[in-house]
């Protein structure tokens, strides 16, 4: 009696952390720019997806893009069926996938583990920064993440309950994994050999080749590469094979390098302050010997080492990771006699975030920004961190307080910070390209046409609503001033004079960006 009244307390608990958490996903959603360049890539081709009615090759510009395959633009077009073309819409599938991902992982562990580690894992993922920016953000990541995580639930509950429809399920979400970011859908099947070897040895692992499922898997994620390969060959293989899979793991694209430990300090930020119950988490793997345990630091190790060996380096590779760190975090949280030790790291790195912010409005201030509400909110919100966590420190408390006054103070960084600091980060990076790209929309009209020079930037598209080719050469330039179409270019502040000279007067130069005209007055 007395269990069953603790786990109905612990779900109600986890109810009112959902809720929260659901509160913080779709306050202000929408309410700022698409972010160059990822965000308006995905945003502007699904777009064009739309418009065009091409619902197999995702374009941008008008040219095909192979970055990412199809789903994801996908459940973009359909949210965008519903809510049209705007942020709100574009966000919305990472949004959901992010909740759906702490409901799944809730319901999971509660039922191999305890509804205790349940809700522990569901309150570290989604009050982590990781989860917090992923989850609004309209890019594939949160998206793969669900999908990879519900392929690994349904293998442990293979591994668990011997039913064949789970692996039939592992190997459909791996599916919908590979249709969504490619080679790393089939992550789930390096995980689950590992686990099984080391677990029950290869007898035990050649029991997760099914052929019912590989055939869904083939049935699912197949026709589209098909129809890729048949349609567009050689240049599907080339730039979808080859550069965004091999030469993105072996060598360094757009810029993105990091050191081999880059995914550590990732983790040190993005899951602060729950990081500091990761170690004991880990001891518990080898201590408890609990198979789900031993789950998550394989799954966790496994996209780690992949990754950090990796040399193009982003953030968002380590997310697929998430709810196994959720899971040996959680095993940290709930051992009482750690909770000193945690809050004394968590002290020290708090102090260090206080003097971050202090210092960094020096640094900002250089940059033309004029607002650091947002310093000051970060400021205030780490200060009262670091005093909570010396006073647990120094007094043992309840680990219940601990946790629960680290929450409110997440969720308060999560509602105050974003909303104070990314506006302010919107209107700095993007601010200039969207004023462009409306004058554009409501000046040019259906004659006119819209370029870039030298400017990778897919919101000036995205919120002009016309293409806006990149021109790289002088001969493309000196033959749109010779054109009698009426024309307008965006480009860089420092190229507006080379510009200037074949044919062009501006219009705006803010110092960064300018908007220039083909000499024909509007």
């Amino acid at each position: 009696m007395n269990s069953t009244r603790e786990n109905a307390r612990l779900f109600r608990v986890f109810l009112l952390v959902f809720a929260v958490l659901t509160f913080l996903t779709f306050y202000k959603l929408g309410s700022f720019t698409l972010f160059d360049v990822d965000e308006a890539v995905f945003g502007q081709a699904t777009k064009e997806m739309v418009q065009t009615g091409s619902w197999m090759t995702p374009t941008y510009n008008g040219v095909n893009r192979y970055d990412k395959p199809i789903l994801f633009y996908w459940l973009m077009c359909l949210s965008y069926g519903l809510f049209g073309f705007n942020e709100f819409a574009a966000r919305l599938p990472s949004a959901l996938a992010g909740l759906a991902l702490c409901w799944l992982s809730w319901g999971f562990i509660r039922r191999f583990y305890d509804p205790e580690l349940a809700l522990f894992s569901c309150v570290s993922m989604g009050f982590s920064l990781l989860f917090y920016v992923y989850s609004h953000m309209a890019i594939t990541d949160m998206a793969l993440t669900l999908f990879i995580s519900l392929s690994l639930f349904s293998f442990f509950a293979f591994y668990r309950v011997g039913e064949e429809i789970y692996l039939i399920l592992f190997y459909l979400f791996s599916a919908l994994a590979f249709l969504t970011k490619g080679l790393i859908g089939l992550f789930p099947l390096v995980i689950a050999i590992l686990f099984s070897t080391i677990e029950g040895g290869l007898q035990k692992a050649r029991k997760i080749l099914n052929w019912r499922g590989l055939l869904i898997f083939l049935v699912v994620a197949l026709p589209w590469y098909m129809f890729q390969l048949h349609k567009n060959g050689k240049e599907f293989i080339e730039l979808f094979i080859i550069k965004h899979h091999f030469k993105r793991y072996t060598g360094v694209i757009s810029g993105h390098r990091g050191p081999v430990f880059y995914y550590v300090v990732v983790l040190i930020a993005g899951m602060f302050p729950w990081i500091g119950f990761l170690l004991r988490g880990v001891r518990n793997v080898f201590r408890m010997k609990r198979d789900l345990l031993t789950f998550a630091l394989i799954w966790f190790l496994s996209v780690l080492a992949f990754f950090s060996l990796a040399t193009t380096k982003l953030p968002n590779y380590i997310l697929i990771s998430l709810p196994a760190i959720s899971i040996l975090i959680a095993s940290g949280m709930k051992e009482q006699e750690d909770t000193r030790r945690v809050s004394l790291l968590t002290a020290i790195l708090s102090s260090l975030l206080c003097i971050g912010f202090l210092i960094s409005k020096t640094y900002i201030s250089k940059l033309g920004i004029g607002d650091f509400a947002f310093l000051h909110y970060g400021f205030l919100i780490f200060l009262i961190l670091t005093l909570a966590s010396l006073c647990f420190a120094a007094v043992r408390v309840q680990r219940g307080l601990v946790l629960t006054v680290f929450a409110v103070i997440c969720s308060a960084f999560l509602f105050y910070i974003p909303e104070k600091a990314i506006p302010v980060a919107s209107h700095y990076l993007q601010g200039t390209l969207y004023s462009y790209s409306l004058f554009a929309k409501e000046n040019l009209g259906r004659g006119g046409r819209l370029f870039t020079y030298k400017l990778i930037k897919p919101s000036v598209p995205f919120y002009s609503d016309r293409s806006a080719p990149n021109i790289l050469k002088n001969r493309e330039l000196k033959s749109l001033g010779a054109s009698k179409e009426r024309i307008l270019l965006i480009a860089k502040a420092k190229d507006a004079a080379h510009v200037s000279s074949f044919g062009f007067n501006v219009l705006q130069d803010d110092g960064t960006y300018a908007l220039l005209e083909k000499n024909i007055s509007f």
